[in-house]
């Protein structure tokens, strides 16, 4: 069972980040994406595609015409 509590709490947290994108910030959404392992959720759960973008830790691709948020590289 997913635990949408932590992914509604992650998302808040790049959210706040992506409001003001530095360096310092993008790189602790780096650290923070990789506590995740110690929580149940997807990252669509924490419904901050937009964030994940902004931040520079994901990235669009398309897949049967529909447009998706994947996170890049090793994240």
């Amino acid at each position: 069972m997913a635990d949408r509590t932590s992914a509604g709490l992650f998302g808040r947290v790049f959210k706040m980040l992506a409001a003001n994108p530095t360096d310092e910030h993008k790189k602790f959404a780096v650290e923070l994406l990789a506590m995740r392992h110690d929580f149940d959720f997807s990252i669509y759960q924490m419904d901050a595609d937009d964030a994940l973008l902004t931040l520079g830790v994901a990235e669009n691709y398309e897949e049967d015409g529909e447009i998706y948020v994947q996170l890049k590289g090793n994240l």
